[in-house]
């Protein structure tokens, strides 16, 4: 990871790149 970036914007992309998946995953049982 680069160190100019800050460690909760990190997470922050994090989640939101994990809440697409499960969302993908919902979209694609239903």
């Amino acid at each position: 990871m680069p160190t100019l970036i800050p460690q909760n914007q990190v997470n922050m992309a994090h989640d939101i790149l994990f809440i697409n998946f499960i969302t993908n995953l919902f979209f694609i049982k239903f």
